[in-house]
């Protein structure tokens, strides 16, 4: 069975977000080294606009979702039963 291009796309997506996670983790790691992130009981004034936490909440969580329903349908097991029993109550919820 010949491979197709999405399995090379799919065999080499994690390896590539990994690495792009080890590049931008020496930029958020070194200045929380050096300052306090203003986040919950730290936050304060001077930072920005102040947000509902359920807004910022929702903010946060939402690329799980929409990145899962952007990329699930160009992956080689999208139309497999088994995976999409496995990743609808995760989006679901």
């Amino acid at each position: 069975m010949a491979a197709t291009p999405e399995d090379s796309f799919d065999s080499s997506l994690y390896p590539r977000a990994l690495f792009v996670l080890y590049l931008i983790c020496p930029l958020t790691v070194l200045p929380l080294q050096l300052l306090q992130a203003p986040y919950g009981k730290h936050s304060r004034h001077g930072w920005g606009p102040s947000l509902p936490p359920p807004l910022v909440w929702f903010l946060m969580e939402s690329p799980t979702l929409w990145l899962t329903l952007i990329m699930l349908p160009h992956r080689r097991h999208f139309h497999n039963p088994q995976t999409l029993a496995l990743i609808s109550p995760f989006l679901f919820h």
